[in-house]
């Protein structure tokens, strides 16, 4: 997506721990929520407790490989995965602090290359 990403900070992504030392503008992406979770084989909770990075990176995937002429499905198993990601800040500014175990610790960096190896049944280095 082209153009400034740099605005005020929408309220659904602060408002629950802004207490003024928050900064009020920054780098947002529009459409987080988007996410086909039937497609990516996750539960509807699962998917919304799903870091945006996670849900952007398995989208993404799959889009770069149709878009290379490369069927997702069809990979060499021993393809490796390996993925580089920032701090996932979204668990913590807005989701439940009564999120399930399992849930906060899929939201994890650690598990992002994990994810797409897993989707696409790939079983070479995941990291």
């Amino acid at each position: 997506e082209s153009g400034d990403q740099v605005g005020p900070a929408p309220a659904r992504r602060w408002g629950r721990y802004a207490d003024g030392r928050e900064p009020d503008v920054g780098g947002f992406l529009d459409g987080v929520e988007d996410f086909d979770a039937r497609f990516f084989d996750f539960f509807p909770k699962q998917a919304e407790a799903l870091d945006p990075q996670a849900r952007w990176l398995l989208r993404s995937t799959w889009e770069a490989l149709e878009s290379a002429g490369l069927p997702p499905r069809g990979l060499s198993p021993a393809t490796g995965v390996f993925v580089g990601a920032s701090y996932q800040h979204y668990k913590d500014y807005n989701l439940s602090p009564e999120l399930d175990a399992p849930a906060g610790l899929g939201n994890h960096n650690a598990f992002l290359a994990n994810r797409v190896s897993f989707f696409l049944d790939l079983h070479g280095p995941s990291m």
